[in-house]
């Protein structure tokens, strides 16, 4: 008599908590998503991360497949893709995009103010949020010019915020250095450990 083993298919995954839980640190890869989301930070690039959320939660996406520079804060897509386990990162898992469909656009949510505190409990991760405080250090990063990163003290604690530009740090060194500024932007996960913390805030604002 032959044995016979069913395999099946883990059902594709479709709300942005369970895409969130998908990509923590050293899940098992290789998971089909579809879901419906609105946008909260559009790409910088072809291959650049961007935001969305859903009722359920937020959740950072990479590799847009289509048109990126027409993507709007508000746009709602339904994205289908799979998460990829980087070679080149050890325990990082990304979602990555292969469909797009654009269905409307709607109001961009507003971002919630946040303390330093509750940003580097890792509480905001992928969330859209603004901080302010005093701006210590403008820095270029070490490994791409095209980002710059900031340094923001709020009270005791300090906040790392990258921003992707093409003005040079002496233009935004005298525009913010000791200054008080608002920063808006999504809480994401320090995957390449450059920041030297465990998140930092991808920024859409800063003023």
């Amino acid at each position: 008599m032959l044995a016979f083993t069913l395999l099946v298919a883990a059902a594709a995954i479709q709300t942005a908590a369970e895409l969130g839980r998908a990509t923590e640190r050293y899940e098992p890869a290789n998971r089909t998503f579809d879901i419906t989301v609105q946008i909260t930070h559009p790409p910088y690039r072809t291959r650049s991360n961007f935001f969305a959320e859903d009722a359920t939660g937020a959740i950072e996406l990479n590799t847009f497949p289509g048109e990126w520079t027409k993507i709007r804060a508000g746009d709602v897509y339904r994205l289908k893709g799979i998460t990829q386990a980087l070679s080149n990162r050890i325990g990082i898992v990304h979602a990555d995009c292969d469909q797009a469909e654009f269905l409307r656009h709607e109001p961009a949510p507003n971002p919630r103010m946040v303390s330093a505190n509750d940003f580097l409990s890792g509480r905001c991760l992928f969330q859209r949020v603004t901080l302010d405080g005093i701006m210590r250090n403008v820095l270029m990063d070490e490994i791409d010019p095209n980002y710059v990163y900031f340094i923001l003290e709020c009270g005791d604690e300090r906040v790392f915020a990258v921003l992707a530009t093409n003005e040079d740090v002496g233009t935004l060194s005298g525009r913010f250095l000791n200054a008080h500024v608002t920063m808006t932007g999504c809480c994401t996960r320090d995957a390449d450990s450059r920041a030297y913390c465990d998140y930092f805030l991808n920024l859409c604002s800063t003023h």
